[in-house]
């Protein structure tokens, strides 16, 4: 089976979990918090 396929189908079958827990970690919650709160000023690189 094709990887891409399968990586596809996780997401797919865990996006609400997966949405839910996303700021797992640190630099995943100043992420969002910059990607929700200042799109202006926040570049993601």
């Amino acid at each position: 089976m094709c990887l891409g396929y399968v990586i596809y189908q996780s997401l797919v079958l865990h996006a609400p979990h997966s949405i839910m827990n996303f700021p797992k970690d640190v630099k995943n919650v100043q992420v969002t918090l910059c990607v929700w709160g200042d799109k202006k000023r926040c570049s993601i690189s």
